[in-house]
């Protein structure tokens, strides 16, 4: 019959599906890669006390929070739910205690890479994901 679809399927987009997948994607590469490549030596830095790097970054550790489960349990098949979410925050209090016992700081060049690698692999992941969704029209 006409209009109708396999059970369980969804009809690929069209020409505004595509096109929001697209902006998105690329709005998200900008707002993530290069920020971090300019700011790469200010947050590896070691700081003092409570001091934290400058700028938006606080962004992008509410969207990875929020983005964990479903990084976790739709992008790599795994079904950790807030598992993840209490995960980071148990290996980013690791980081801030090595940062601690090595630089006399909470903050250094351990919790840096920790952030910067979890936001660009969970921020790329999903960048990435919407790239390919609107150049290849899947849906969902």
């Amino acid at each position: 019959m006409a209009g109708f679809k396999e059970a369980g399927t969804f009809a690929r987009p069209r020409l505004l599906g595509r096109a929001i997948r697209l902006v998105a994607g690329v709005g998200i590469f900008y707002l993530v890669f290069p920020p971090f490549l300019r700011h790469y030596d200010a947050f590896t830095r070691v700081r003092t006390g409570w001091e934290t790097p400058g700028g938006t970054w606080w962004i992008a550790l509410l969207l990875t929070l929020y983005l964990l489960p479903h990084f976790f349990d739709v992008g790599l098949g795994l079904h950790w739910g807030s598992r993840s979410q209490i995960g980071f925050g148990v290996l980013a209090g690791v980081a801030a205690a090595v940062d601690y016992l090595l630089n006399g700081s909470l903050w250094g060049p351990p919790l840096g890479w920790f952030l910067m690698g979890t936001f660009l692999l969970v921020l790329g992941h999903l960048s990435v994901s919407f790239l390919v969704a609107g150049i290849f029209a899947t849906p969902g």
